[in-house]
């Protein structure tokens, strides 16, 4: 039972709040103003409708590595966001940012339906008092995370396509940390970025 609900809250039909309980999803709704990519069916069509599940979110202490080079240090540790990106559910794509827990840390109690079929820089913007105003993203063909396997149901050691995304704010300060990861999917993915917000947004593979 457990395993089934798993999987029902993984493609957006329940919601589990822990300490509340497991909710029945209303109507999904797609996200709107996808800055770092969209699915389409085919090169220059339609995107595909996009929805977000959120999978976890936790607070984390960290000395060094990847997130604190990237946001600097932090004494009151950092807040880690993942959630499943489905592409009218015909594609897929494993979520997971970082942000200071010394501003973000509010993420934390906020109900999972405020952050589930939003873009997260709304969020931020409206929330935090913090609006992305520029964006540096990398990518390249690596072996997925095992998380990211796990999220996806795929085999381990899968091949995939990941995209490594510092967004920045006021005073050019960088806020937060973004990994997407893309397994083989059977439609095109457009990382023309989409609609750029008032900043700018760099792309480099």
């Amino acid at each position: 039972m457990q395993k089934a609900l798993a999987n029902l809250a993984s493609e957006g039909w329940i919601s589990r709040e822990h300490g509340r309980g497991t909710f029945v999803q209303g109507p999904r709704k797609p996200l709107a103003d996808l800055w770092h990519f969209r699915f389409h069916r085919q090169p220059g069509g339609e995107p595909l409708p996009v929805y977000s599940t959120l999978l976890s979110r936790r607070a984390l202490r960290l000395e060094a590595g990847p997130v604190v080079e990237a946001l600097g240090a932090d004494a009151a540790g950092y807040i880690e966001l993942t959630r499943l990106i489905s592409g009218d559910d015909r594609a897929y794509c494993w979520s997971q940012i970082f942000l200071r827990a010394s501003k973000f840390r509010r993420l934390l109690d906020m109900p999972q339906s405020a952050l589930e079929s939003i873009n997260l820089k709304e969020v931020f913007a409206r929330e935090f008092a913090c609006p992305t105003l520029s964006v540096v993203q990398y990518g390249r063909i690596t072996t997925l995370s095992p998380e990211a396997c796990r999220a996806l149901k795929r085999r381990r050691a899968v091949t995939g396509f990941r995209l490594r995304i510092v967004a920045s704010s006021h005073g050019n300060t960088p806020f937060s940390l973004q990994y997407i990861e893309f397994p083989e999917n059977s439609v095109e993915i457009d990382l023309s970025t989409g609609s750029a917000a008032p900043g700018s947004i760099t792309s480099r593979q």
